[in-house]
């Protein structure tokens, strides 16, 4: 039997998210890629995904950005929002995770990732709490405890970070 992931919402147990990873093609962005005569040019992220990720940071989330993408256009928007990690070009994501999370003495349970393909499902797999958008691939639900009601590009990460935000301020 399948078990769909839950509607986003904001659930105690976000409270105790320590770092958010976010998978950026499909998620911060909607996933299409705008091509010109030199290559990929574009990549369209929205403004609220942005606030809700400098929202996160200020309450003392760490946030990284890992995509199997090698565009120096994912590293630059997480240098304007202030993202201190970003891993390019990445096929395992597991692995920079893992040393990411040691570095910064975090354990997977207390990890969040939001992804929507396949290419994440071993990092999906492992932290304590695996999000996808409304478009992700059906294997990738499968593994999810959660699903955004706003789809990728649109505004899905504010609501994660706003979702965690409130379960942290909950208890105050």
């Amino acid at each position: 039997m399948i078990v769909l992931p839950r509607v986003l919402t904001s659930d105690p147990a976000l409270a105790s998210v320590r770092l958010l990873t976010c998978d950026v093609d499909g998620v911060l962005t909607d996933g299409g890629m705008y091509f010109g005569p030199d290559g990929l040019n574009l990549l369209r992220f929205h403004v609220q995904d942005g606030t809700g990720l400098k929202m996160l940071l200020s309450e003392g989330v760490a946030v990284c950005f890992i995509s199997q993408s090698n565009n120096a256009i994912i590293a630059q928007r997480a240098s304007t929002l202030g993202v201190p990690h970003c891993f390019l070009g990445v096929d395992d994501k597991l692995g920079p995770i893992a040393d990411l999370a040691t570095q910064l003495n975090i354990g997977f349970q207390d990890i969040c990732h939001i992804a929507d393909d396949v290419n994440d499902l071993s990092l999906l797999e492992k932290v304590g709490f695996p999000v996808t958008v409304p478009g992700g691939a059906a294997k990738v639900k499968d593994v999810c405890r959660y699903e955004t009601k706003t789809a990728a590009g649109h505004g899905a990460v504010r609501e994660l970070c706003e979702a965690i935000i409130t379960a942290k301020n909950s208890g105050n």
